[in-house]
């Protein structure tokens, strides 16, 4: 049975495989990656995960479409016997004309429930179209998770978020986790998603579990370049799951491993888990080249200087600042060339003719002018236009209005950035210029009394 199937999209710069072999007789570049987790009587949740290029397939006219044919093929080997043997075929269509570009990738994910022990894994994939093929080899050591505190592997993801639609990409905790078998971040993919679990915690005197998490970026020197705050929770659970992210743009181009330190506070067991990752960005001369383009700069013929200055001005959250000093060096020609491969390498799907990233960013800055700007600044300007931009819209927002002993505020959720973050904004003057007071993202204001600027208690009760 043929499946016709969707691309998933990551946009990832070059290819790493993290100590896995792949084939040297291998055609087309395959990435493969697992994890596992508890399951059902003794036996572990495993998930392998495969991707590919879409730019590796070859494409034939059927039917007025561009159809290509692929399979996966799949073996679990172990003790010289294949206990699993697995194959699956697809499909995929693009318009005639649509051109296929070397950033979309093809996302797949194979579970099983296994015993624990040693396994090889010979992951294949065959262009039925050009008959190239490609492979990738590993091992994989499934661990046990018995009656003993334990963690699962680390998952990473270039996206997670809260789903209640089940599907191979959502079946942990009612999160849709999208993985990245590469482990390379970069411009396109900057927030290093990941996931895991922790089992058999200890109860305490009223049955509940707790246990705290601190996570943080190891450079390959060994120096730690990133520290995040412990979190400490509560849970009924003796099972946890953990969701976090950030961001790590700002991260020179080099291999990291993050770790994640687990502590029971009940019972005292301490563990750690880790997982290596790479930062992979455009180099000043990536950046310069491609304004050399002439015809790239089409799309900004009608712009004044002036008009190329505000654009950019309005991007300059999102901007490297090596972007910015070499933009402040340009006429308005190379204005125009450098705006649209600005914009281009930021394209989340550089095959269609509309760039989404660029769209939602600047609907994002007619939405703040709309609903932020004061007689003062415009609404791109203010704290909440800042972070509209550079956060994108928030899942939740609690407004509170002004009482006897408080100036209005407003609460800010992103669930997915940083495991969960809070914004906190008040109108100190009264005039409709909410200003940031408070964040628990760790890259932006923290001031844990910020209640006292609003007129409120210097205590804080509900936990902002």
């Amino acid at each position: 049975m043929k499946v016709k199937v969707a691309l998933f999209l990551v946009c990832i710069y070059g290819f790493i495989s993290f100590g896995f072999a792949q084939s040297g007789m291998s055609f087309l570049v395959l990435n493969a990656d697992y994890a596992c987790f508890r399951g059902a009587e003794s036996k572990t949740y495993t998930e392998i995960y495969l991707s590919f290029f879409q730019s590796e397939l070859t494409y034939n006219i059927e039917d007025s479409m561009m159809v290509a044919h692929f399979s996966h093929a799949l073996q679990i080997i172990q003790d010289d016997s294949v206990i699993h043997d697995i194959k699956r075929e697809y499909i995929n269509s693009i318009q005639l004309g649509q051109k296929v570009t070397m950033f979309n990738r093809f996302m797949d994910v194979f579970p099983f429930r296994l015993d624990p022990g040693k396994y090889k894994i010979i992951a294949t994939l065959n262009d039925n179209v050009s008959n190239k093929f490609g492979d990738f080899r590993l091992n994989m050591d499934v661990p046990a998770f018995d009656s003993t505190i334990a963690l699962s592997n680390i998952q990473l993801a270039t996206q997670i978020e809260k789903s209640e639609k089940v599907n191979n990409f959502s079946l942990k905790n009612n999160m849709y986790i999208l993985p990245n078998p590469t482990h390379i971040y970069g411009l396109l993919n900057p927030v290093l998603y990941f996931y895991f679990e922790g089992y058999n915690l200890t109860p305490d005197d009223t049955g509940n579990f707790k246990y705290a998490f601190h996570y943080y970026i190891i450079d390959d020197s060994g120096s730690v370049v990133r520290d995040f705050p412990v979190k400490e929770k509560t849970c009924s659970n003796s099972v946890i799951a953990e969701a976090a992210g950030t961001n790590i743009i700002a991260l020179k181009n080099n291999s990291y491993t993050l770790r994640v330190d687990f502590t029971d506070l009940v019972s005292g067991s301490l563990l750690s888990t880790s997982t290596p990752f790479t930062v992979e960005k455009p180099t000043r001369e990536d950046i310069v080249k491609p304004a050399a383009s002439a015809q790239a700069a089409q799309d900004y013929s009608n712009f004044s200087e002036e008009e190329l200055i505000d654009e950019f001005t309005k991007a300059r959250y999102i901007a490297l600042s090596e972007e910015r000093k070499i933009f402040e060096g340009l006429d308005a020609d190379g204005m125009r060339r450098f705006l649209v491969e600005f914009w281009k390498r930021r394209d989340p799907n550089p095959a269609t003719p509309v760039n989404e990233y660029k769209t939602e960013y600047m609907e994002n800055v007619e939405l703040a002018d709309t609903r932020y700007s004061t007689h003062f600044r415009t609404g791109w300007k203010t704290d909440r236009g800042r972070v509209l931009l550079v956060y994108g819209r928030p899942d939740e927002i609690e407004r509170n209005p002004s009482s006897i002993d408080s100036q209005p505020y407003e609460v800010w959720y992103y669930y997915a950035l940083d495991g969960g973050s809070e914004f906190i904004f008040g109108d100190l003057s009264g005039h409709g210029d909410y200003e940031l007071l408070h964040s628990t993202y760790r890259n932006e204001l923290q001031d844990p009394n910020w209640r006292v600027r609003l007129g409120g208690s210097q205590f804080n009760p509900s936990g902002f």
